[in-house]
């Protein structure tokens, strides 16, 4: 049994490791459409759908000088994660797996943030809804930073940031996390612990949306 705490760091393992995990979900389309949704002081210059710009910004964390907009994103991006682990932590919205004597917490966000994390570190966060796995990719970062995306996949529109964009990313990502949840108890990985609000990980349907805000 381990009961939930905050990464003793506070952060990635490395700067290199939360460069790379920027790359893979906030500058990586589709997802990158909804991290505008969440990440307070999102640059107004900055549009998610810009492959270009989204590339050579994740190029720059890789180089010598980092163009300013790409450490305004990572700064941001480590501050919502920061958040939500609290958020989870608050709620009880989190759950332990455990890898023999390892344990870490997966937990969920009213913002949609999905986020794991041990003792030590965060590990990653993300948004379900728009998130592309990792690929067989062999290219350093400094060539190919975005390895993630695929250019053959269907892009959906970006949605309007507003309060019910943010709700609807919330109970969309929710049923992800459901189902990651599911799959990990099945496989007997979830550990004897779990957060006192664990039970909206399998219940029926999310709160709504007055209720949401509230959270």
């Amino acid at each position: 049994m381990a009961v939930a705490v905050p990464p003793a760091t506070n952060d990635f393992h490395s700067p290199v490791h939360a460069a790379e995990h920027l790359c893979d979900h906030v500058l990586t389309r589709p997802e990158a459409h909804d991290w505008p949704l969440v990440l307070p002081g999102y640059p107004s210059r900055l549009k998610p759908t810009d492959d270009a710009h989204l590339e050579a910004l994740g190029r720059s964390l890789f180089g010598r000088t980092p163009a300013p907009k790409a450490r305004q994103l990572l700064e941001l991006y480590r501050q919502a994660l920061r958040q939500a682990i609290d958020d989870a932590l608050r709620l009880g919205w989190w759950w332990e797996e455990q890898t023999g004597r390892y344990s870490k917490w997966l937990g969920y966000s009213p913002s949609g943030i999905f986020v794991v994390w041990d003792r030590r570190v965060i590990q990653t966060g993300f948004l379900f809804r728009g998130v592309s796995w990792p690929c067989r990719c062999k290219k350093p970062r400094h060539i190919k930073p975005l390895p993630r995306r695929r250019s053959s996949r269907p892009m959906p529109p970006a949605p309007w940031v507003n309060l019910r964009s943010r709700y609807l990313l919330f109970c969309d990502n929710l049923q992800f996390v459901r189902a990651e949840y599911a799959a990990a108890y099945f496989r007997g990985e979830v550990g004897p612990d779990a957060g006192p609000g664990a039970a909206i990980f399998v219940s029926s349907g999310p709160p709504d949306q007055q209720v949401w805000q509230r959270l």
